[in-house]
């Protein structure tokens, strides 16, 4: 959702002519909101939940906000490449993980964390690595770019679509 959201952001703007820069803006203010959200807020309740001053851990808002400050920029890509790197970071994420970090046992450092894997041992604790939502964002635009196509918006291109995904899954 957050990737469609992104292309109609897009549409929307282009409708109105409204310049390239004018949405990258709008996109990085959106995830420095989120990753404030995160942090300062989510981060300030949590640690009243705990019974502490303050508790931060790398959650999905901060990791969606990541995620949108990297597709501010692959955004301008073709749909087809940027199609193509969303199915290689999926496609390819475990054997990152294993490739990059083989042994979960000995822990990793935070920015492996972040980017990879989800890790307890790390400050802040690391609960969505960033690239497992970056690589679903990437399509989800991917797909809100064709959305309005010919034969997309019909109820059984929808449900074909479905089937297929589920099928892939």
């Amino acid at each position: 959702l957050a990737g469609v959201s992104i292309a109609l952001l897009e549409a929307g703007y282009r409708r109105k002519q409204r310049p390239e820069g004018a949405i990258t803006r709008f996109l990085l203010i959106r995830a420095g909101a989120l990753i404030f959200l995160d942090v300062a807020v989510i981060g300030f309740l949590w640690g009243i939940a705990t019974k502490r001053l303050y508790c931060y851990d790398l959650d999905v808002l901060t990791s969606l906000g990541v995620s949108l400050v990297i597709l501010s920029a692959l955004r301008r890509l073709p749909s087809w490449i940027l199609a193509a790197l969303s199915l290689a970071v999926l496609m390819g994420y475990q054997w990152l993980v294993v490739t990059l970090h083989p042994d979960p046992a000995q822990g990793s450092g935070f920015w492996a964390a972040m980017w990879l894997n989800y890790s307890s041992s790390v400050s802040p604790a690391v609960r969505f690595p960033v690239l497992g939502w970056c690589g679903l964002m990437g399509l989800g635009l991917v797909l809100g770019r064709h959305i309005s196509r010919r034969g997309m918006p019909t109820p059984s291109a929808w449900a074909a679509a479905g089937l297929s995904l589920l099928a892939m899954w």
